[in-house]
């Protein structure tokens, strides 16, 4: 994570993480799921029994 250092009043050093462009970050962590990953998730999701189908009501 990114930070920054700043002074308080007294001239102390204050280590604080630098603001961080969410969509960004968010769009950075997509491009990590490859074609095949995705795809292997929605098999995986198929295989799934229905939300109903998983517990006695």
């Amino acid at each position: 994570m990114p930070t920054s250092t700043n002074h308080d009043d007294n001239g102390n050093a204050v280590t604080c993480p630098a603001p961080v462009n969410r969509a960004t970050a968010l769009m950075t962590a997509l491009d990590g799921f490859t074609d095949d990953f995705i795809q292997y998730l929605e098999e995986d999701h198929a295989q799934q029994p229905k939300l109903q189908d998983r517990e006695a009501l």
